[in-house]
């Protein structure tokens, strides 16, 4: 084999595997264009009213949410790269990341419980997940 017939295998080599990780990458992104709100044992008890909150993009986009009842909900998200900031709920942000208490009376809740809110980017999809915890 001669050097030009061996550069041009590897040129074309180096194309088709950039090219299998570009469709790759689109279809990856593609899959994901639902968001999940997950309530776990939280209404119609210990809490009876019910669970208001916004979900806020970076590209200004609110989805208002009210649930009474626990499961989980599917969403349309917004296309990637748009990103989740965070929820609004009680008068407290909550931003994707870390587990936030939340004390919501307006929910009816039983005294001395509260909301534990972690939202978590996962494979291309944002979990928004609720369930009752003390203060």
């Amino acid at each position: 084999m001669n050097r030009r017939t061996f550069i041009s295998s590897a040129l074309m080599a180096l194309i088709v595997v950039i090219a299998g990780l570009v469709i790759n990458t689109n279809t990856v992104s593609a899959q994901y264009t639902q968001y999940v709100v997950d309530i776990n044992y939280l209404v119609p008890a210990p809490c009876n009213g019910p669970i208001n909150f916004e979900v806020h993009w970076n590209n200004g986009q609110i989805d208002y949410h009210s649930y009474t009842n626990d499961g989980k909900y599917l969403w349309p998200q917004p296309p990637l790269p748009v990103q989740m900031l965070g929820v609004w709920i009680c008068g407290v942000f909550v931003p994707v990341g870390p587990k936030v208490i939340v004390n919501c009376p307006a929910f009816g809740c039983l005294p001395g419980m509260c909301i534990e809110i972690e939202i978590r980017f996962n494979n291309g999809y944002y979990e928004i997940k609720m369930q009752p915890t003390n203060c």
